[in-house]
């Protein structure tokens, strides 16, 4: 996941724009590991799925 990350930063650095699929995987994949760090850390009320919808 490091490596889209990276990828996804040098193309903003040479080009100046997100690609569109690319920032949509990046941001869904850290949103998934948000949901799974709340849920094992216990810090929601609220149970989120185990797999995270992606």
């Amino acid at each position: 996941m490091m490596e889209a990350g990276l990828i996804q930063w040098l193309h903003i650095l040479i080009l100046g724009k997100r690609h569109p699929a690319l920032a949509k995987f990046v941001n869904s994949w850290y949103i998934g590991v948000a949901q799974l760090i709340f849920y094992f850390l216990l810090a929601t009320d609220e149970r989120p799925p185990l797999i995270p919808n992606l």
